[in-house]
């Protein structure tokens, strides 16, 4: 009877084990495909989108829409000189998630030159 317990015991153990072992590589493996992609990056051009687009950003962070697709976890998104409440609910849903840039519609050609070197844009380099 407790060979039985023992045993059961083990088996649980290697079980827990190779679960583990197969996480940590699959783990690896969704790195260094996230490494790989560093020359894609999702950019939104938003315009007076008040009423959507706070539910398009959680979904997007929510559902790691990013992290699935095997992008780096970072939004941006270029605010496109909008007349609505769009630029106030941005400015909030990046203090929530804190991976996104908000830009304006001027550091739009300041992306595209970054992003042709290799540069990561932030939202500390954007002009005011």
């Amino acid at each position: 009877m407790l060979e039985t317990v023992f045993y059961a015991i083990i088996c649980m153990l290697a079980v827990y084990g190779a679960i583990s072992l197969a996480t940590h590589i699959f783990s690896l493996i969704s790195q260094k495909a996230r490494r790989e992609n560093q020359g894609i990056r999702l950019v939104m051009l938003v315009k007076n989108q008040a009423e959507n687009i706070e539910g398009i950003v959680r979904n997007i962070y929510e559902e790691n829409l990013l992290r699935r697709a095997g992008l780096p976890d970072k939004l941006t998104i270029i605010d496109m000189s909008s007349g609505d409440e769009t630029p106030q609910i941005l400015e909030r849903l990046s203090r929530r998630y804190g991976y996104m840039d908000i830009l304006s519609e001027k550091d739009c050609s300041k992306v595209f030159s970054d992003f042709d070197h290799g540069t990561d844009f932030s939202v500390s380099q954007r002009s005011n």
